[in-house]
């Protein structure tokens, strides 16, 4: 009986580190950008399996404003959707700079 009760605690004990050590591996799913980053950047979802993904979103949000000249409309634009705010017309060529610059600082930083 005393062994039975000892072979249970030791499967459960392994079964929780195991569990513990999996969830320490990979984090997967993604994070909203407007929840993580300081700057006023145009919200978007960021996907990693890394551990670290809030603070590489940071890292990307940082890079990202950088990249938006500062008083230029690109930025203005940014803090519009940040906002929530419609910005008209001016979305397929803030997109075309916003992708490029995604794209750029993820390269930059060797993100995923």
């Amino acid at each position: 009986m005393n062994y039975k009760r000892n072979n249970i605690i030791i499967f459960i004990i392994f079964f929780l580190f195991c569990i513990s050590c999996d969830n320490n591996k990979n984090f997967s799913g993604k994070i909203y950008s407007k929840n993580i980053c300081s700057q006023a950047i145009a919200p978007f979802y960021y996907e990693s399996k890394n551990i670290d993904a809030k603070k590489q979103l940071k890292e990307l949000c940082r890079c990202m404003w950088e990249k938006l000249p500062e008083g230029g409309w690109e930025r203005k634009t940014s803090i519009l959707l940040h906002k929530g705010k419609d910005i008209g017309w001016k979305v397929k060529s803030f997109s075309t700079i916003f992708e490029n610059n995604y794209k750029n600082c993820k390269s930059e930083l060797s993100l995923n």
